[in-house]
């Protein structure tokens, strides 16, 4: 487990971070899923100016494969507005949740989000802050807890990396997840 401090040491102290999980972007189709992207890249633009840093723990995508020379294909707003925001200079932590694991390089190299080990423990404040995506939090199924560890192999993973770095929840983001929860009931 990473420990490690949540705000980023070159962030002026008065900004404020920012967390959001469970997109699902592209589900359940992605003509469904195009006002909840654009609602999340309108929201990623609110509070770029604001923003000491943004934590995105996990599902961001409802599916996301990587082959060596292509991505999934859409979200290119989606993904030109994380950009934007690392282009600005604000970090963009992101944790793998059950529906993004086979992210390997193309989110880190090419837009670049730091990508955070599940769990992450942070301190901030006095405080000490436990990240999760939670899918591997609570008693699994064999399966899934077999599923996790195959996925996860680092012969099928080769670009896993782990890079550490204010809380205010922010009306209309998905909530942190503080307990542990089941899969997302469409897939």
């Amino acid at each position: 487990m990473s420990h490690a401090s949540l705000y980023p040491p070159e962030a002026p102290p008065e900004k404020a971070l920012f967390f959001a999980s469970d997109l699902h972007a592209g589900a359940p189709s992605a003509a469904e899923s195009a006002p909840r992207e654009r609602h999340f890249v309108r929201w990623l633009e609110l509070h770029a100016p604001e923003a000491a840093a943004f934590y995105l723990l996990g599902d961001l995508w409802d599916f996301w494969f990587e082959y060596q020379q292509a991505v999934p294909k859409g979200h290119v707003r989606l993904l030109g507005a994380l950009a934007a925001v690392v282009d600005a200079g604000i970090p963009v932590f992101f944790q793998r949740g059950n529906h993004d694991l086979w992210l390997t390089t193309y989110l880190t190299e090419e837009i670049g989000l730091r990508l955070l080990a599940d769990p992450y423990v942070a301190h901030w404040d006095g405080k000490t802050f436990f990240l999760s995506h939670g899918h591997k939090i609570g008693p699994l199924p064999w399966i899934d807890r077999l599923t996790y560890r195959i996925m996860q192999s680092p012969f099928l993973d080769p670009a896993v990396s782990v890079d550490s770095s204010r809380y205010r929840p922010v009306a209309g983001a998905p909530p942190l997840r503080t307990k542990p929860h089941s899969p997302c009931p469409h897939g």
